[in-house]
């Protein structure tokens, strides 16, 4: 029997993991992409509707309660860098179960595969390890062929993927191909198994044209020492991407060494050249920000009246001379921290007489004064148009939008960066034909350091070379913390990677997209790198962090045979909790500012009114303050949240957040957000449901018993309002109003 094909026979024991669902390529985490590569194929017909449903039918069990929702057909010409066809299927069931598959339009074979569930249904089962495997193999032998099944390595054996964490002990499995025993690292099959043991997840990534030599003209000492020139570079990472928890954490940041797009991490094992995830010879890429002025964040809210002072100034920076036409209206959305964030648009004109390249344009100012964004007023192509068969070169598109935004962001040119990267022939070309602008990429830094996945675009017109759309929220970035200690050295960060790794000839793959879009390599190359466990150093401590140890810490431990267990899990699955190093802590009785933070997430899915978002009105938002929980408390954000959506009562000068929040106080918050908060200064309409309540507890404790929830620790007759309340009995309330919110709808 061929080894590799025994090898697949053997259940391997692999550690318990999160998860996996990433969505855009990172270095380092080959599954990550999530088209599968194709080399151009022979076009022969494509499968029509009924021939696609068929052949996903004959794939996968599609339950018979789901109903086919969806299929549509993309050809090639939409994503040229793909070379192929696809047919998208979705399927939906009962409580917002659905079911996703693509299959490729041609061979009918499986490229992507994704199943959700109702997540208030609790699990039955837990699966072990072994089984979990096993209904991972029984999926592949099912939606792959012997052939390729031959070629892959036992699971996970290259350690390689990032886990995402949805809070519980799911099974990715990683399926790497290898040819000519090289591995093949982003090749293969990736599979999901959830706890009940059914597949959750597939993708399929399998390079189908010739591969390069494999006899390397490079020895592995060779490359060990090329490899010695190598550096990550610094940068501030989201925690979120690190733990793969994105229920949590979203907007705080890591200052790690890692390496990026540009950085060398290759060998080509034929030219010995240092090449980077492109797959171009690795050049020295110095990040130089725009100039050196550092914007003053303020924390004071400003009203409309001082935003169109600020955006008049603004004005000026810019060439010609423009008369306002005052604000046409305006927006909101929420912050990352659970704050609600107003902007307002005042429009601008050319003055008569001027020159006839000026034109009519649009400034966005946020409510803490910052500029949020720049429209060109007679932007017609936002997704698109007619062809454009004149076009302005792509650098003096480059030049027109350097220049705008060096005006417009004049007192924050130290804050941001360009990054030049002109798109390949091809790429312009599509764009031009699809009527698309020009679009080039700026990155904010933070201290000097890059902000991973923290940037803006700036559209320019590829017909007339106007700068059309800029839109530069940069919320996130204001949660990010200077590091207080030393920094350690790179030599010492990279010793850190190398102890976990080792050196090894694999193939590699650039990014299909990337390829398209940039100038670089789109075919496979043979390469040294060091595989192993995935993850980035600590900065600070010199220290490496493994992204499946922290990914593994997301689950919780213990609440194996609580009696809150369903409640306290279907918490953790909406995002309501959070676990530490593996621990809820169940029984820990919760502070006012804790239940504070858990209402505040639970906002996001418990509604049973309208959203006070405030909409697009200028009337001005008057936020309540609490002496005790200024703007830079941790939990200013989550408060100022329940704040807005009446959950917390603005009332009093003190919110006490470290005090421990009573049984009373708490069926008063989820009162509130059941949306009875007009009702609860009216205690002489209610009969008391208890006899232990005082008056100004009665409204909100007999309204919830009226719904029929029952906080739990309620005895009869008695409701015990001065008690505490741990997190299971929080979880079991907020279970009570999901069930509650179901039943309404």
């Amino acid at each position: 029997m061929n080894i590799r094909k025994k090898s697949w026979m053997i259940t391997a024991g692999v550690a318990s993991a999160i998860l996996l669902v990433p969505a855009f390529s990172t270095p380092g985490h080959p599954f990550a992409v999530t088209s599968t590569v194709h080399a151009a194929v022979q076009q022969t017909k494509e499968l029509s509707k009924e021939e696609a449903i068929q052949r996903v039918q004959k794939l996968i069990s599609i339950p018979s309660q789901f109903k086919l929702e969806r299929a549509n057909f993309q050809g090639a010409e939409r994503y040229p860098f793909l070379s192929q066809s696809t047919w998208n299927l979705s399927w939906s069931g009962e409580r917002d179960a659905g079911i996703y598959v693509t299959i490729d339009a041609i061979t009918g074979k499986l490229l992507q595969y994704s199943r959700y569930g109702d997540e208030s249904v609790p699990s039955v089962k837990k699966v072990s390890e072994a089984v979990a495997l096993e209904a991972a193999k029984k999926f592949l032998e099912d939606v792959t062929s012997d052939q390729e099944r031959e070629k892959l390595s036992d699971a996970n054996e290259y350690g390689i993927g990032l886990s995402y964490s949805t809070g519980f002990v799911h099974h990715p499995y990683y399926f790497v191909r290898i040819e000519n025993d090289i591995p093949f690292l982003e090749n293969g099959f990736r599979v999901v198994v959830d706890e009940k043991g059914e597949v959750v997840q597939f993708s399929r990534n399998w390079y189908e044209d010739t591969l390069p030599d494999s006899k390397p003209a490079l020895s592995l000492e060779e490359a060990e020492e090329k490899m010695s020139e190598a550096a990550p570079s610094l940068v501030y990472k989201s925690i979120s991407s690190i733990t793969g928890n994105y229920l949590d954490d979203r907007y705080q940041y890591q200052l790690v060494y890692q390496y990026n797009r540009t950085d060398p991490q290759f060998v080509d094992a034929m030219s010995g050249d240092m090449i980077n995830a492109q797959g171009t010879e690795a050049q020295p890429v110095k990040i130089q920000p725009l100039g050196t002025t550092i914007s003053q964040k303020q924390e004071k809210l400003i009203t409309k009246e001082e935003a169109q002072i600020i955006a008049d100034q603004i004005a000026k920076r810019l060439s010609g001379s423009y008369r306002s036409e005052g604000s046409r209206g305006g927006g909101s959305s929420s912050g990352p921290d659970g704050v609600e964030r107003r902007r307002w648009n005042f429009e601008y004109s050319p003055l008569q007489g001027d020159a006839k390249e000026q034109n009519a344009f649009e400034i966005s100012i946020g409510d803490r004064g910052e500029l949020v964004g720049y429209e060109f007023s007679e932007r017609t192509r936002r997704i698109g148009g007619a062809k454009i068969e004149q076009p302005v070169s792509w650098e003096q598109a480059e030049k027109n939008a350097l220049q705008l935004v060096k005006a417009l962001y004049s007192d924050s040119l130290g804050e941001i960066y360009y990054q030049p990267q002109k798109p390949t022939e091809a790429f312009i070309k599509d764009q031009l034909e699809k009527g698309q602008p020009y679009s080039l990429s700026f990155g904010w830094l933070k201290n000097g350091v890059p902000v991973e996945d923290s940037y803006f675009y700036v559209d320019v017109s590829a017909a007339t070379g106007v700068v059309e759309y800029i839109r530069t929220d940069n919320y996130e970035n204001e949660k990010i913390q200077s590091a207080t200690n030393d920094i350690v050295e790179v030599e010492q960060a990279k010793q850190a990677e190398q102890d976990q790794k080792k050196m090894m000839l694999t193939y590699y793959q650039p990014d299909p997209y990337i390829s398209y879009r940039l100038e670089q390599k789109q075919q496979p190359i043979l390469v040294y790198r060091y595989v192993g466990d995935a993850g980035v150093v600590d900065a600070v401590s010199g220290e490496w962090i493994s992204y499946a140890e922290q990914s593994k810490s997301q689950g919780p431990q213990d609440i194996g045979d609580h009696p809150q267990k369903e409640a306290l899990e279907l918490a953790i699955r909406y995002g309501f909790m959070t676990v530490t190093d593996g621990k809820l802590e169940p029984d820990k009785e919760l502070t006012r500012g804790e239940a504070a933070q858990i209402m505040a997430r639970a906002l996001d899915r418990v509604e049973f009114r309208s959203r006070s978002y405030f909409g697009f009105s200028d009337e001005p938002v008057q936020m309540f303050s609490f002496s005790d929980v200024d703007a830079k408390h941790p939990l200013f954000g989550v408060i100022q949240k329940n704040l807005q959506h009446g959950v917390i009562a603005k009332e009093g000068q003190r919110f006490e957040p470290d005090k421990l929040i009573t049984r009373a106080q708490l069926a008063d918050m989820a009162a509130r957000m059941l949306g009875y908060g007009d009702l609860l200064n009216k205690p002489e309409i209610f009969v008391p449901s208890y006899s232990d309540l005082q008056k100004n507890q009665i409204p909100a404790v007999t309204l919830l018993h009226a719904e029929g929830i029952v906080i739990p620790g309620s005895s009869a007759g008695k409701f015990d309002p001065e008690g505490s309340v741990t997190k299971a009995e929080i979880a079991q309330l907020l279970k009570a109003l999901l069930d509650l919110q179901k039943q309404k709808q």
